[in-house]
């Protein structure tokens, strides 16, 4: 696997003996580790769990290209040089996207699918104004994380999401500020990253499979059923109210 990424990864549950068997949690996009590092500290009464940072997110290492089989394989490249046989999965969005496409090609290696708000169809999307503020940020002005949350409210007016994409920001004294995210390299393939069209249209993943979505959401709705049913025929979904 010449093109593959070593992805970074926050472990938990040490290497005692558990009960359950390893989880591996994938983020979605502007997303990383840390997002689920909560999560996973539960889980790891009962699982060895790792929340991985994909490519060009987190500290994981940056590339040029990233599209779902390569973020697929990078986490195949991860269990095996972990010596995992195999997880349960657990991806959300662009992570949800990416265990799809990681059970299909390779179902031997899932115990369990779990997908959180992020369906197997395709998108529109609305990222490039996004991209073009964040890109459009003068790192130079910014000492202190406040700086950056004033310089972007400028131009984003969600606080929450003003927030979470600030948490990409590397603000280090005496240096210029800098994204831990690879902008640019999400820029040029985000067309890819809202579709999801598998290599094989004939792939099936017959392993239990949950999706889970909210109330309030409109990643997973009702018409995507059958479309989930025909990759996924033991799919069940649950809904968070509220």
């Amino acid at each position: 696997m010449s093109d593959t990424i070593k992805l970074n990864c926050v472990r938990f549950g040490g290497d005692k003996p558990h009960a359950g068997p390893p989880v591996i949690i994938l983020h979605g996009l502007f997303g990383s580790s840390r997002n689920w590092q909560s999560f996973a500290k539960n889980l790891a009464e009962n699982h060895r769990v790792f929340t991985l940072d994909l490519r060009n997110h987190g500290d994981s290492p940056h590339c040029d290209t990233m599209n779902y089989p390569e973020m697929a394989a990078d986490v195949v490249r991860f269990m095996q040089d972990e010596n995992i046989r195999k997880a349960q999965l657990i991806g959300h969005s662009m992570g949800g996207k990416t265990a799809m496409t990681l059970a299909l090609e390779t179902p031997e290696l899932i115990e369990h699918l779990i997908i959180v708000d992020i369906a197997p169809v395709a998108y529109e999307h609305n990222y490039d104004e996004l991209l073009g503020k964040l890109r459009g940020l003068d790192l130079a002005q910014i000492e202190r994380r406040a700086d950056a949350n004033k310089l972007l409210g400028e131009v984003l007016d969600d606080d929450e999401l003003r927030l979470f994409l600030l948490q990409n920001l590397i603000i280090k004294p005496g240096t210029v500020s800098r994204w831990r995210i690879n902008l640019d390299a999400i820029r040029d393939n985000v067309n890819h990253l809202v579709q999801f069209t598998p290599d094989a249209e004939t792939k099936i993943f017959h392993g239990a499979t949950d999706v889970i979505k909210g109330a309030e959401s409109g990643y997973v709705k009702k018409e995507y059923s059958p479309r989930f049913q025909a990759l996924f025929p033991k799919v069940n979904f649950h809904t968070i109210e509220n």
